[in-house]
């Protein structure tokens, strides 16, 4: 018979037995195998075949032919019926490497949601403390006529990245502050799962460009305007930039491999938080798409800082 379509995988019904319903049976199904009554090797073939077991019965006793599909390794689905809630556990399934399956494991909430929110939220607010705060330095500095006499021994593009370089170094600074705390934590509370070196590393580089980045956009608002008032007006909307990443975060968490988390991986202000969010998240995206976020971040940045210095 055909294979029936579906939009995750293709299967192949088959049903084994016989009885007066058979017809209209295969009238309802009419790409399903119908084998009828089968005994003895016959069945033994049909549930060794198989890959699932669907027994759908409501008013089996004792659920012989569920015990038959479990002996057969089979995972089983059945009706909430007597004989086969006795054997069957409700929940999920997981398929191991071996090719055994067995009970999937419980959701932990905490790796899967509370670990990814406060690595989003210690990057929100490293750079939230940090960036904002070279636009002031800027406006001052011109104010009072120091940085003409800087500019007289440097150019301006190397003037604002080093700005930029003592700022991103705060940003870590106090971003390891916060993750030793909170390994240390995770240590005493017996959760050592949760302390993963690679992933503190992704955040190091992610908060650099990060910082880097939104740090060159404040520069490039002071070095646009010669007091703080026109300078608080401008900020809104790189404010509003900063913000599409953790708006979109609550999004990304319910669907991280949805195409809006996509979107917002490879945009450049949501970049460094959608990413960093998703690769604290399982599964992990391909190493391709971090890079190539990094790529993005790195070159909004040099972009940024280019223009702060013209």
């Amino acid at each position: 018979s055909d294979v029936c379509s579906s939009d995750l995988l293709p299967y192949r019904g088959v049903i084994v037995g016989d009885g007066p319903d058979r017809a209209f049976a295969e009238a309802a199904v009419p790409k399903a195998v119908f084998t009828g009554f089968l005994s003895g090797e016959d069945l033994a073939t049909a549930y060794a075949s198989s890959d699932i077991f669907v027994f759908p019965s409501d008013s089996e006793s004792f659920g012989n032919v569920t015990l038959e599909a479990m002996a057969s390794g089979l995972p089983c689905i059945c009706a909430n019926a007597t004989g086969s809630r006795s054997l069957v556990a409700a929940g999920l399934l997981a398929k191991k490497a071996d090719g055994t399956v067995d009970q999937a494991k419980k959701v932990d909430e905490i790796a899967t949601f509370v670990a990814p929110f406060a690595v989003l939220f210690i990057m929100f607010l490293s750079v939230m403390s940090t960036a904002p705060q070279l636009l002031n330095a800027v406006i001052e500095e011109k104010m009072s006529r120091i940085s003409e006499v800087l500019v007289g021994s440097v150019s301006p593009f190397e003037l604002l990245m080093g700005k930029l370089f003592g700022v991103t170094g705060v940003a870590v600074l106090l971003a390891l502050v916060y993750f030793i705390g909170a390994g240390y934590y995770m240590i005493y509370a017996g959760r050592t799962e949760l302390v993963q070196p690679a992933l503190m590393a992704w955040f190091v580089i992610f908060l650099v460009c990060c910082v880097l980045m939104f740090g060159s956009m404040f520069l490039a608002i002071g070095s646009a305007c010669s007091d703080l008032k026109d300078a608080q007006s401008m900020m809104q909307p790189v404010m509003m930039l900063m913000m599409v990443g953790y708006v979109g975060s609550f999004a990304v968490l319910r669907a991280p491999e949805s195409n809006l988390a996509m979107a917002l991986s490879f945009f450049p202000t949501s970049a460094p938080f959608i990413m960093m969010l998703r690769m604290a998240m399982q599964p992990t995206p391909p190493l391709w798409q971090p890079a190539l976020s990094l790529v993005i971040t790195l070159a909004t940045t040099v972009a940024f800082v280019w223009a702060a210095g013209r």
